[in-house]
């Protein structure tokens, strides 16, 4: 039996990505291997319910909490452990950043001198690039290591000035898995000493969990009798966000009556600004009533369930957990052209795919309005989708991480 060493940063919040490792973790519990989870933040008491989904042969180590959020509980731990020293490492990389903007490099190489060195495995992965992955590349003893990337890298901010370094701890990883195609191709054109050193492995979901919590209760915020449009995720303009208040904005002058529930934390301090820019545009053109923002939901399947339309104009992604979730519902999809686009959704057949990345609002408004105003379009696009039950990696990860070393 493998032993394997799995490093992300949280179990806590809503986004796709815990989700992910959630199901991952009970894929592993397929192929034998014994596994131990590290996270860096602590457990919040509101999402100590998703340790009840993670397998039991799953060790949840203590958590490397020096290289989690800088926020109250770390500085009561801190204060608890005898660590006034780490609290002003800590401001110090703070106002480095405030003041030559983040260089996570030079994060990870202020705080390497605190992070205690961890072995021996089998296998180690990196499910989170940057602090999981210079965990795991540096800190970790193990036999092969594994890097997970899980966003489309062409339009990250900042990546450009990270590559070097990436390149370094690149080094130390066996091979690097992609969660579609799109991500791995990427991948190569910006490292291209990569070649041969990737795989492909699509996020699994739980199907049967999705259905069974679709069922859970209707959501309020879906109103009357007007057309319902779903969109879920930290709402930003990388999610769209810019694009979607636009849409709706059209779609109102075209006299369509929708309702279009945001369900994803709009208080997010990464996209605070797009959120508030939205809100003052929302305000501006009267469309507060049509376009919702629901908040983080430890259960939005009720919300995709229940609409008639699945949005994601994402500018940039890996592969979206959401859709592949509104497909296991059935929903027809409008999304974005963002790299794996073409994986998820057969344009103009289980959906429409947009220029997301051109800002083309009015494309999107289009496609949305078609399927609001032609319910036969979009109970074919429906039985198209009906019984699909996700991508199953567990032989690929059983191929990878399973083999002798």
């Amino acid at each position: 039996m493998n032993s394997i060493l799995l490093v992300s940063y949280t179990l806590n919040g809503v986004s796709g990505i815990q989700t992910c490792l959630v199901n991952f973790l009970n894929a592993m519990a397929k192929t034998g291997c014994k596994v131990d989870l590290l996270l860096l933040d602590s457990i919040r008491d509101e999402w100590r319910c998703r340790l009840g989904l993670i397998p039991d042969s799953v060790k949840v180590l203590p958590e490397l909490w020096q290289c989690g959020a800088f926020d109250d509980a770390y500085r009561r731990k801190c204060a608890e452990q005898g660590h006034d020293g780490w609290i002003a490492l800590r401001q110090r990389i703070r106002s480095l950043n405030i003041a030559d903007g983040e260089d996570v490099h030079r994060n990870w190489r202020c705080l390497e001198a605190i992070v205690p060195e961890m072995g021996d495995y089998d296998a180690a992965i990196a499910y989170e690039w940057r602090m999981p992955f210079f965990v795991v590349s540096e800190k970790v003893r193990a036999k092969r290591k594994f890097l997970f990337w899980h966003m489309e890298i062409g339009g990250l901010e900042n990546f450009d000035r990270e590559l070097e370094g990436n390149q370094r701890h690149l080094g130390n990883i066996t091979k690097s898995i992609c969660v579609s195609r799109g991500v791995e191709e990427g991948v190569l054109s910006r490292y291209p000493s990569e070649a041969g050193r990737t795989a492909v492995a699509y996020n699994p979901i739980d199907a049967d969990l999705i259905r069974e919590g679709s069922a859970a209760f209707y959501p309020d915020e879906y109103g009357g009798e007007s057309i319902k449009i779903c969109t879920v995720g930290t709402p930003g303009n990388r999610k769209g966000l810019d694009l979607i208040v636009e849409c709706a904005r059209l779609l109102k002058d075209e006299g369509l009556r929708f309702r279009w529930v945001l369900v994803g934390d709009d208080r997010a301090g990464m996209y605070a600004g797009d959120v508030e820019s939205a809100k003052t545009r929302i305000g501006g053109c009267g469309i507060a009533e049509q376009l919702v923002f629901a908040g983080p939901k430890a259960n939005p399947y009720p919300y995709i369930r229940n609409c008639d339309i699945y949005a994601q104009p994402s500018r940039n992604e890996g592969f979206v957990t959401a859709v592949e979730e509104a497909k296991v519902l059935a929903r027809p999809c409008v999304i974005g052209n963002f790299a794996a686009a073409p994986e998820q959704i057969a344009d103009g057949e289980t959906g429409f795919v947009v220029d997301s990345v051109g800002g083309d609002y009015r494309g999107l408004a289009m496609k949305i309005a078609l399927l609001a105003n032609d319910k036969g379009l979009r109970e074919r696009f429906s039985r198209r989708l009906e019984g699909y039950g996700g991508r199953d990696s567990t032989d690929i990860y059983r191929e990878l991480f399973g083999q002798a070393p």
